[in-house]
């Protein structure tokens, strides 16, 4: 604790003064669900993280293809579950929570907490997101090494078949050919 104390004080404070920046935040704060976060952060790895798989010049072509091809699987397989569970838990968690409806049935309200206002304000809407989220975090906890590793394993090969050009009954192009690559060849 000394050494992360030292470290801190030795920051310097900063101070928002509400300046442009600040302002873009809180403008992303409010507008932007984290369904939509997660879909933001998704496209933008699917426009950069395949491409330095594909160029690495260290290995071989085909460790490159999959490499690059399971990098694609992952990030599209866990954007789908990622904006698919995320909004589903906040709109379960919107249904599940609402406000003061007379004769509303019981599980209406069961994530409505004690001391919710009577009518919808910014802050109880932020409520029902954060609960969403940490319910959606849960679920993902549970779905990633069963929905997400599956679907990226299918996606993986089917864009190896893509990638390599297959044959169901040949395999895959190059796969059988006996080139002797080594110095004593």
């Amino acid at each position: 604790m000394k050494i992360t104390d030292t470290i801190v004080n030795k920051i310097p404070a900063r101070k928002f003064d509400g300046g442009r920046g600040e302002k873009v935040i809180h403008w992303f704060g409010e507008h932007i669900s984290t369904p939509e976060n997660r879909l933001i952060i998704g496209v933008s790895a699917l426009m950069s993280q395949p491409f330095i798989d594909l160029y690495n010049k260290d290995v071989d072509e085909k460790t490159r293809l999959v490499s690059c091809a399971r990098t694609i699987a992952k990030i599209v397989a866990g954007t789908i579950l990622g904006v698919t569970i995320r909004g589903g838990f906040i709109k379960l968690t919107q249904k599940y929570s609402k406000l003061g409806e007379v004769g509303a049935k019981k599980i209406n309200k069961f994530f409505t907490p004690p001391s919710a206002p009577s009518k919808m304000t910014y802050s109880y809407k932020q409520y029902q997101n954060a609960m969403g989220m940490l319910l959606a975090v849960g679920a993902m906890i549970l779905t990633s090494f069963a929905l997400e590793g599956l679907s990226t394993k299918y996606l993986t090969n089917v864009l190896m078949k893509k990638f390599l050009g297959t044959d169901s009954k040949k395999g895959i192009k190059g796969e059988g050919r006996d080139e002797d690559t080594s110095e004593n060849a």
